[in-house]
């Protein structure tokens, strides 16, 4: 005796419903949209005047390098301001003019501002690093060692 086998009569009809509804949901789907974070590109000068930073791309990230000094010259040899607080002896020679002091800088998820690390030179040490704007030329910078953070606002300044 032969077999017989029946198809369905809606048998077609479900992967085609499937497959329009998967198009439905696809055509309405909207990505999450990542806030866009406000460019900090440009020449800063810090909140006393002592230095000018220019921020920009460096790699995947953005960078800080000092591009002024208000006292460009180590008053004791009359030579280029040194790094001579850096932790590494081999280091302390390098001037602090073109010294990148900011790194890894990258916008924050929730558009907010930009995370990174930044490099004091004035005591050798690297802090976790936020910055905020607070209007389209001024930046807040805040580092932060642990729990203990400090900040100034830096203001955005005409490149020389």
């Amino acid at each position: 005796m032969a077999t017989v086998v029946r198809q369905r009569r809606d048998a077609g009809r479900i992967p085609a419903l499937a497959a329009g509804l998967f198009g439905i949901a696809l055509a309405t789907w909207v990505p999450p949209v990542q806030a866009a974070t406000p460019a900090v590109d440009g020449v800063w000068v810090t909140e006393k005047a002592e230095a000018r930073i220019r921020i920009a791309p460096c790699g995947a990230a953005q960078c800080g390098t000092i591009v002024g000094l208000k006292q460009p010259n180590d008053p004791d040899t009359g030579r280029p301001a040194t790094d001579v607080n850096n932790p590494d002896p081999t280091k302390r020679q390098r001037p602090l003019i073109g010294l990148t002091i900011l790194e890894d800088l990258v916008p924050q998820k929730d558009g907010s501002g930009w995370k990174g690390r930044v490099y004091n030179s004035e005591n050798g040490e690297i802090y976790d690093v936020t910055l905020t704007l607070e209007g389209p030329d001024q930046l807040h910078v805040e580092g932060c060692l642990f729990v203990l953070c400090s900040g100034e606002t830096w203001r955005r300044v005409e490149e020389k």
